[in-house]
């Protein structure tokens, strides 16, 4: 009797065990990486993990020690290099992200929320951000310093030793906001309105993933691609576009129509482009080919059902790892040396009469 009712209590604890496991890859299907949680609303959401990257990548190990002063300053002032001390970073995009043009044919501002996390140095970002600010003010606990750059003000709060937020946004509003919802971070959904409806879409593992939706109809032309190609997004689509890494690095782009004509639409002339591209690819001499760059392209797969339309491709590590390379030249092929020019002939010397 005791053995049976032993026997009845550890099913009971083995059935609560696999509940909570399911549960909780319910719930990490569902809930965003709490940096995108904390964005506000935006035309687009962009989400960046970057251990994973570092960790089968030479990305971060040598920091540039070139480029802009100003973000060299804040270097030297902080100790904190984004390549190597940066962990996660979410981004919400307010305003058109490729600067279309409004009714008056003027390109509309874009202004920007940031969830920065990682390792920072604390007293030294802050004393950094007390000599740059020209104004703070104290917000449920959090000093927001007020920066001004570019013409703008940037507001940053500090919401813990590793974790820190930005806005440009006209107003206090937006940081504030972002304070409100780090105070009831323990709940596991809620976010930008983005996230909330599409995030289910990314796939499991992303390291990195962007949800954005197109405000105007598009033929977005380009004078990079072969024959001046046009690629059309419908207005009012949704596109998810995400980033993993399995045996390879895998990326997926998923398109949100309003119908299956805008959709077949999309599809039809992504069919086109890559076509184009391969055949303007099988025409190059086979030495100034790069395998990985034609493994990439031949995995690529268009795929189309209802009002959603797909890209997936396969991108080798190797690939990848040229991609995020300190050096550039690996990348590039390698340059041909000039032919050999046939030496010039030498002058006859006139014979005297």
């Amino acid at each position: 009797m005791k053995s049976r009712r032993q026997k009845t209590w550890l099913a009971v604890i083995v059935l609560l065990i696999v509940g909570v496991l399911v549960g909780a890859v319910i719930l990490r299907k569902h809930a965003a990486p709490e940096p995108a949680r904390l964005l506000s609303d935006g035309d687009a959401i962009l989400y960046a993990n970057l251990k994973p990257v570092r960790a089968f990548s030479d990305f971060g190990k040598k920091p540039r020690k070139d480029g802009d002063p100003e973000y060299q300053n804040f270097v030297a002032q902080t100790g904190f290099v984004f390549e190597r001390d940066l962990d996660e970073a979410a981004v919400s995009v307010h305003g058109e992200l490729a600067g279309a043009m409004g009714p008056d044919n003027v390109a509309p501002t874009t202004r920007f929320s940031w969830i920065f996390d990682g390792r920072f140095n604390s007293e030294k970002l802050t004393n950094y951000l007390k000599t740059r600010a020209n104004d703070t003010d104290e917000y449920r606990g959090v000093t927001v310093y007020s920066i001004p750059l570019q013409g703008r003000t940037v507001r940053v709060g500090v919401l813990s030793v590793d974790m820190v937020a930005a806005s440009n946004l006209d107003g206090a509003q937006d940081i504030h906001g972002i304070i409100d919802r780090y105070r009831a971070s323990a709940l596991p959904f809620g976010g930008p309105e983005l996230v909330r409806g599409f995030y289910k879409h990314v796939p499991l593992g992303s390291a990195v993933w962007s949800i954005l939706k197109t405000t105007t109809a598009g033929e977005h032309s380009s004078p990079f691609l072969p024959g001046n190609i046009s690629l059309f997004v419908p207005a009012n689509t949704s596109v998810v576009t995400s980033a993993r890494a399995l045996t390879s690095v895998h990326v997926k782009a998923e398109l949100f129509t309003q119908s299956e004509a805008d959709a077949q639409k999309f599809k039809s002339q992504m069919d086109v482009f890559l076509a184009l591209f391969k055949s303007v690819e099988s025409s190059v001499e086979p030495g100034g080919n790069d395998k990985d760059v034609k493994a990439v392209f031949d995995s690529i797969k268009i795929e189309q059902s209802g009002t959603r339309a797909s890209l997936v491709a396969v991108i080798p590590f190797d690939f990848f790892k040229k991609l995020l390379s300190d050096t550039p030249s690996e990348v590039a092929p390698k340059p041909v040396p000039p032919a050999p020019q046939p030496p010039a002939p030498k002058a006859q010397k006139k014979k005297r009469p």
